[in-house]
């Protein structure tokens, strides 16, 4: 567990790099922030190579099979939204 974003997908990010909308930041997994930055590519297909250039910079070791689970759980929160 460590300090995570919890809403981290591109549009939080401003230049900089910055983020912002630090609203749902919370202890979690690493997994859950990957998660909010790859699940659009990973489910719609339309992230363009984001999700494996951000996962490729990522120097933090991550579970990538609790990443996939991540996945799955970020995009059923996005649908109840």
């Amino acid at each position: 567990m460590r300090p995570v974003h919890e809403d981290a997908h591109f549009a939080n990010v401003l230049g900089g790099p910055v983020w912002h909308d630090w609203e749902d930041a919370q202890l979690a997994c690493v997994e859950w922030d990957l998660a909010c930055l790859v699940a659009r590519g990973r489910v719609i297909g339309m992230d363009f190579g984001h999700a494996d250039v951000v996962l490729a910079g990522d120097d933090d070791a991550y579970d990538s099979e609790r990443l996939d689970r991540c996945v799955t759980a970020r995009t059923a929160q996005q649908a109840v939204c």
